[in-house]
């Protein structure tokens, strides 16, 4: 009768192991949940950011949907083992005498 006691006590439902397992598992959820909490975060300053930050909304614009100002020549160039790549390099000429705008790259190869 001990023996099957000591062996339920380990073993059981709600023995020694199941308790062991079950930590694990919350401990294994708690990380998940600070993950969560910090991408949470991260999506909420992005969302602020498109709600206010006209100059943030514009680089998407012009970087994720190709989109150019009126009177801007949007060129693709063909990658560069130098710079980084998404198929190719976009180049757009700006309207009169303002610098070309190197959307995925940020500023004018070679300027500082």
């Amino acid at each position: 009768m001990v023996i099957g006691l000591i062996l339920l006590s380990i073993a059981g439902d709600r023995g020694l192991v199941e308790l062991s397992r079950r930590r694990i598992i919350v401990s294994q959820l708690e990380r998940e949940i600070e993950q969560l909490r910090v991408e949470n975060a991260r999506l909420s300053r992005e969302v602020e950011a498109l709600r206010s930050d006209w100059s943030y909304l514009e680089k998407l614009a012009r970087e994720e949907l190709g989109m150019i100002k009126p009177g801007e020549v949007l060129l693709l160039l063909p990658s560069d083992s130098n710079l980084p790549s998404k198929g190719g390099k976009r180049l757009v000429l700006p309207r009169g005498d303002e610098e070309p705008h190197y959307p995925d790259v940020g500023k004018r190869p070679g300027k500082k």
